[in-house]
């Protein structure tokens, strides 16, 4: 009789980076992605799912959206239609003296939690992993553990970067908001920084 063993477990790696780019974020998602690959676990990749189901991407606290925007673009999309998206996310941009919609802001986050937990209702996930995603997790429904990593969190980016820097005070706000919220729904957070209240 054969011997029986556990399956590997089935860990949804959540990330809206290229795992194969270490050049992206510090290279913290490919560099996870490759440890992760390297053990006993069945793991999935959720970034091209997870964004061809949004309907509106929200800047992230822990992103330049204009420059994964275009790099996304290019990645995926058909030539003609990648040139005339490049024009559109230059919309995107915004000078540190526009005004600033925080509830929109904290509504988008929503959006991609509610994407991101229909996306896991489709499988059959043990545990979610997520490098550098806190938006993603704002408004997450799901009884999975969820371990969370980030070299940064969006009050050190938002401190020390000087296109963060820039913004208003109510955009810092809204990104803490919806990181701390974020982190209140995972098992363990591994971070580069603490909060300090």
């Amino acid at each position: 009789m054969p011997i029986q063993t556990e399956r590997p477990l089935r860990v949804g790696f959540v990330s809206c980076w290229d795992v194969n780019d270490d050049s992206a974020m510090s290279g913290m998602p490919a560099s996870a992605w490759k440890a992760l690959s390297k053990q006993n676990l069945d793991l999935v990749h959720l970034n091209s799912l997870l964004l061809s189901q949004a309907e509106t991407l929200p800047a992230s606290p822990s992103l330049n959206l204009t420059r994964f925007l275009k790099g996304w673009a290019k990645a995926i999309m058909h030539p003609i239609v990648r040139n005339l998206f490049k024009k559109l996310v230059t919309g995107f941009k915004s000078s540190p003296n526009s005004t600033f919609d925080a509830q929109n802001f904290i509504e988008k986050a929503a959006l991609q939690g509610q994407h991101l937990t229909e996306l896991i209702q489709q499988d059959q996930f043990d545990l979610l992993f997520g490098v550098c995603i806190s938006t993603y997790l704002y408004s997450l429904e799901t009884t999975i553990p969820i371990i969370y990593a980030s070299d940064a969190t969006a009050n050190l980016i938002n401190s020390t970067y000087p296109e963060y820097q820039q913004k208003c005070q109510d955009y810092h706000n809204a990104c803490n908001q919806i990181e701390r919220q974020s982190l209140r729904g995972c098992l363990k957070s591994v971070l580069m920084e603490y909060w300090q209240d």
